[in-house]
């Protein structure tokens, strides 16, 4: 599935019934983020779903300068650490009331991937734009998606690809 705003991805859950279903057999709902940012998605998942365990994963880092992520126009990828921290402690402030519902992991995705042993009824993907960054969590991530779980993507259309550069969109 793919979405160019946030708050589709609680109509994406609620049309696939993921949370009925699991609600059904009495268990939680296992999502996982990747690419946290400030907070703001993550606070808008868990808000809307009780029974949410929301790992959200991000390195909240400073990126090198001549990496593909950074050529790419996305201004997250242009931060410095500094803003990268302030970034942090904005996604624990917003995620603050949950704080028993989520498990944060400042790591880059591959990193997280090789510790998230689990399984996930739901991942959302808005982490390095790049079509090979898109590419690499899709092949991480898609392996550990429940049978009958979704993918969602986030800015997979950004206008300003086609070679515009910023979002993945390439098929």
């Amino acid at each position: 599935v793919i979405l160019d705003d946030v708050s589709p991805v609680i109509n994406v859950i609620d049309k696939v019934g993921i949370d009925r279903k699991i609600a059904e057999r009495g268990s939680y709902l296992n999502g996982l983020e990747i690419g946290s940012h400030r907070g703001r998605s993550a606070a808008l998942l868990l808000g809307n779903y009780e029974n949410l365990i929301l790992h959200m994963v991000d390195s909240w880092c400073e990126h090198d300068i001549n990496s593909e992520y950074s050529k790419s126009g996305d201004s997250v990828a242009k931060l410095s650490q500094e803003e990268q921290e302030a970034n942090y402690q904005e996604a624990i402030r917003a995620t603050m009331p949950w704080a028993r519902k989520r498990i944060v992991y400042r790591l880059t995705s591959e990193r997280a991937a090789g510790r998230l042993g689990m399984m996930f009824d739901f991942v959302f993907v808005d982490g390095d734009h790049t079509y090979s960054g898109c590419n690499l969590d899709i092949t991480l991530f898609w392996p550990k998606v429940h049978q009958g779980g979704v993918m969602i993507f986030h800015d997979y259309t950004h206008k300003r690809n086609e070679s515009g550069k910023f979002g993945v969109k390439r098929a």
